[in-house]
């Protein structure tokens, strides 16, 4: 089956998808769009026999809920993933994975991956079958030994607890685990890695201070986003330096008395060729604090922002081999709420890295 013939059969699915899938009057391209948040013209490309496009996968996942819920939503908006009932999520996945079967064909262009990622099936979906390694970095010394669990001769001991940011590796393993069922994903302490993992698809966790491989891959990267470690003079935070310009960015801290109340993090985003292997990639995921980390996984992880961001990304980086975005990570209660990369005020600096 050629290519146009794939590209008009996924076409006839959503024509029928749009006109059959809920009793009463003929559903219109333009209430599917509104309740998609994309234009008229898109759909009618989408559904077109004559031209048809293909949609890509966060527009398929975003096309699947739709018609996989009992009826059309109130508004004519999305609800989110974690809003559907439980026979709506069973045909949410049935549905997307009908549609992606539907396409039997490589992944649009998109962002490049030479690095054996497929940056445009999910951030964090990579080829069957290749290693991953998520590096973390091991709590220092001084706040393990206050912690009985962490201690190996303890018969309640939790090897869990000797790594840093365990809110950001619980979220990323649990998901990168989901979206590639037939590769290792290994959890490693930056301070006992094993020659393999260094050649594999590096995904790492926190700042400078505690992740010596954080520190490291910033120096073998072209990159020109530098962080500031604790000591640093001024606190720490995150150098831009573009050309001749400068720009410092630290997180917001409010003192009253001796308490301290973090109000807003500084979370960093890197992904690009791994320098070790370039057929695999790494990623850096890390924030002034544990918050702007955690922070900074969120982005391309939260049901309700993934698509978005991932959808920003690639529509302003396309072609590109590697990119980087610093962000806001606002801080309600205590917690750190997902940034969303479309919103212009919560970008502190992008970059990307374009090769012939």
């Amino acid at each position: 089956m050629d290519v146009s013939e794939t590209h008009a059969r996924l076409a006839r699915r959503l024509r029928q998808l749009r006109r059959d899938t809920w009793p009463g009057p003929q559903l219109t391209q333009g209430r599917v769009a509104k309740a998609l948040g994309v234009s008229v013209p898109l759909i009618s490309s989408w559904e077109s026999l004559a031209a048809p496009k293909i949609p890509p996968p966060e527009r398929l996942a975003a096309i699947a809920v739709l018609f996989a819920l009992d009826r059309f939503p109130d508004g004519d908006e999305l609800p989110d993933e974690h809003d559907l009932n439980e026979g709506e999520r069973a045909r949410r996945a049935r549905l997307e994975q009908e549609l992606v079967e539907l396409t039997q064909i490589e992944p649009p262009a998109g962002l490049r991956s030479p690095a054996g990622a497929s940056l445009d099936s999910g951030f964090w979906q990579f080829k069957p079958g290749m290693d991953v390694s998520i590096v973390c970095a091991p709590l220092p010394d001084d706040l393990r030994d206050a912690m009985p669990y962490a201690d190996p001769r303890s018969p309640d001991y939790v090897e869990l607890l000797t790594y840093t940011d365990l809110d950001s590796l619980f979220e990323l393993y649990g998901h990168i685990r989901a979206v590639n069922p037939s590769s290792q994903v290994n959890l490693r302490l930056a301070s006992a890695l094993r020659d393999d993992d260094y050649t594999a698809h590096l995904v790492v966790l926190g700042g400078v201070d505690w992740n010596v491989l954080t520190r490291d891959l910033l120096t073998l990267i072209n990159v020109p986003v530098v962080p500031l470690p604790s000591d640093d003079p001024q606190g720490a935070g995150f150098v831009v330096v573009d050309d001749a310009d400068r720009q410092t960015f630290r997180p917001d801290i409010r003192i009253n008395g001796a308490e301290k109340t973090l109000m807003e993090d500084v979370a960093h985003f890197y992904r690009g060729p791994n320098p070790f292997n370039r057929d695999r990639t790494v990623t850096i995921c890390s924030g002034t604090h544990g918050r702007g980390t955690y922070a900074a996984v969120r982005t391309l992880t939260d049901a309700r922002f993934r698509m978005r961001n991932g959808a920003y990304v690639r529509d302003r980086f396309a072609g590109s081999a590697a990119f980087s975005i610093l962000a806001r990570a606002r801080m309600v209660r205590g917690k750190a709420v997902t940034p969303d990369w479309s919103v212009s005020s919560t970008r502190l600096h992008e970059w990307a890295e374009f090769t012939d």
